[in-house]
């Protein structure tokens, strides 16, 4: 992909501290969305779209692909779900060119910046609501703390896993090994040693 230099006129000046001026995350994942709506995810879109994909890609730590899907889902998180067909839409192209880009919607998925639905062999995406939350209080998105936690913290966090089975947002497999993961970071808790 080529990049336009970085000159005056095409930048967006990312601020140096997301903390401190809470909207301009939400800015340029706005300019990205705008950018990218009938974009047909064209070297084009990419070259304008640079300098806003690169700032919210260095504070979220993602990949190209996976900042532009993440910004759709943000401007999209009034919906239930957001499908792939959604996306094809509002980039204007074909569906089969979104799945081309599967690995970028499992890394939102594995960083936990989006849930994802797998009935009816339909995968739909949402943001989570303390992403959400994060995002519109200009607080940085961080892993939770998953260990040194308390008896009800623990349940909390197992039953947040058993709603997100429930809802077909996570596989077996993965309930399975972040259960294991949560009972590994609390040896403390009574359920950890038996």
């Amino acid at each position: 992909m080529k990049r336009l230099p970085n000159t005056e006129e095409n930048i967006q000046k990312p601020c140096k501290s997301v903390s401190s001026e809470p909207n301009n995350l939400l800015g340029n994942i706005e300019k990205i969305v705008e950018l990218s709506e009938n974009s047909e995810l064209s070297n084009e879109f990419f070259e304008k779209a640079s300098v806003y994909i690169d700032f919210v890609k260095a504070v979220l730590q993602l990949s190209d692909m996976a900042t532009v899907f993440f910004a759709i889902f943000v401007d999209n998180s009034d919906s239930r779900y957001i499908y792939i067909k959604d996306l094809s839409k509002h980039f204007k192209c074909r569906n089969v060119r979104i799945m081309q880009y599967g690995e970028n919607l499992n890394e939102l998925e594995k960083r936990r910046l989006v849930r994802c639905c797998r009935s009816n062999n339909m995968p739909g995406y949402r943001i989570p609501k303390e992403v959400m939350l994060a995002l519109t209080e200009g607080k940085n998105i961080e892993p939770r703390q998953y260990s040194n936690i308390t008896q009800d913290e623990f349940f909390e966090f197992m039953n947040e896993l058993f709603e997100e089975k429930k809802e077909n947002e996570i596989l077996f497999n993965d309930l399975k090994n972040e259960l294991f993961s949560l009972l590994d970071a609390n040896p403390q808790l009574e359920i950890a040693k038996k």
